[in-house]
């Protein structure tokens, strides 16, 4: 089990190993020497990473959204994609998850109707 440890410059969480924390950007001075445990389960969580990789394939970085699964058919890029989550797929500020504001003229959040005040898509 790891112990949590803090930055000594802002006393933000620090990540295990990191060189840098993640809240304040300061530079955390690597430790000296790295224990025989911690050198053997580097070893072995890469040994298993790279045995799976082999076995079942490296993993897909871009797997879409629950809005557009296919993401070749996101024309726009906004993540969503079909008729019902995005009636515009030529602007990517329509689209069903989009604020619809009210009396602009435009459908942003493909409800059928320009937006009123208390809309929210």
């Amino acid at each position: 089990m790891s112990k949590l440890t803090t930055c000594p410059h802002c006393d933000g969480f620090l990540p295990a190993g990191a060189r840098a924390c993640p809240l304040c950007d300061a530079t955390i001075k690597a430790p000296r020497s790295l224990p025989l445990r911690g050198v053997l389960a580097l070893g072995a969580g890469s040994l298993l990473a790279m045995t799976l990789s082999a076995c079942y394939g490296a993993p897909i970085d871009d797997i879409g959204s629950p809005y557009c699964p296919e993401t070749s058919t996101d024309i726009d890029g906004d993540g969503y994609c079909g008729a019902y989550y995005d009636c515009n797929e030529s602007d990517p500020n329509v689209n069903f998850g989009a604020v619809d504001a009210e009396g602009d003229g435009v459908d942003s959040n493909c409800d059928g109707v320009d937006g009123y005040l208390g809309d929210a898509g």
